[in-house]
């Protein structure tokens, strides 16, 4: 089942998630370490944006906005190796 623009309070009820993005996984576990993973690639959750939206954008290429400045955003590619490099996969 595919879940779009669900509000922060049904995000929360789930407890694990999986990120897909064409088809690959980005990210697979407990819901609330999703935030934290994405962070230690750079990519920052602003508090006014919500988790689902925030990880769709990743899923969807459209992340610039969250990256640290100096940093640059990954490629699909690249998102793929990390994930499959981490304790996630």
């Amino acid at each position: 089942m595919s879940l779009t623009q669900l509000s922060q309070e049904v995000f929360d009820l789930f407890d694990r998630i999986i990120l897909l993005s064409d088809g690959h996984v980005l990210f697979q576990g407990p819901r609330q370490d999703a935030i934290p993973y994405f962070a230690t690639l750079k990519y920052i959750k602003p508090s006014y944006v919500k988790s689902c939206e925030f990880l769709e954008d990743i899923a969807a290429g459209d992340s610039s906005q969250y990256i640290v400045p100096g940093s640059t955003p990954l490629k699909l590619e690249e998102l793929l190796e990390c994930y499959k490099a981490s304790d996630h996969s």
